[in-house]
């Protein structure tokens, strides 16, 4: 919701009482469709697929996503909720998975924090990472390592600040962003 906030306001659209927060598996109306939003998990935290229907039929929208069996923030993938609408039927699936035409799988990010911190533990000097803005679980480990380490956490980027600030007010992000060094 703040990121969404923070766009508006920079685009002079910012109305209030446009926006809407929802739960997790509580449906709701938008026009003629009834929404449900059901959990998937990647690397944005709190992030929902979409089950809209309407008269015409069922869609799914995956937003980008990925099967997390372990996610950090303990926020599973609803395969309940993906298993029993496959039994509904669905008239359109439409979805966005960074490799999915790549064979295997893509590990937790559990196991990304446990090798981040391992690496960066025994690493020696400064230790320098990049990542997209949005994966606020792997800026946490990226903290959990530089703190074991005696090391300073420092960001370069105005999208890592945006999507940090975001998700501590949201209370979605384990770092307070004034305890770092910008």
């Amino acid at each position: 919701m703040e990121l969404i906030k923070k766009r508006l306001k920079e685009n002079g659209i910012f109305v209030p009482s446009r926006l809407k927060v929802f739960k997790m598996k509580k449906r709701f109306m938008a026009g003629p469709f009834e929404i449900e939003p059901i959990r998937v998990t990647h690397s944005i935290p709190d992030c929902c697929g979409l089950v809209l229907r309407c008269t015409d039929g069922t869609i799914l929208h995956t937003g980008d996503w990925k099967i997390d069996e372990s996610p950090l923030d303990g926020n599973v993938f609803d395969r309940e909720s993906l298993e029993e609408l496959s039994k509904e039927g669905v008239t359109l699936m439409m979805s966005d998975s960074t490799n999915v035409l790549s064979p295997g799988r893509t590990v937790s990010e559990a196991v990304v924090a446990d090798s981040l911190i391992r690496h960066i533990s025994e690493a020696k000097g400064r230790v320098i990472t990049t990542q997209f803005a949005s994966n606020i679980h792997r800026l946490g480990s990226i903290k959990t390592a530089a703190d074991l380490t005696g090391r300073k956490m420092v960001l370069v980027g105005m999208s890592l600040r945006t999507y940090l600030d975001a998700a501590w007010k949201d209370g979605k992000g384990s770092i307070d962003p004034s305890t770092l060094v910008l």
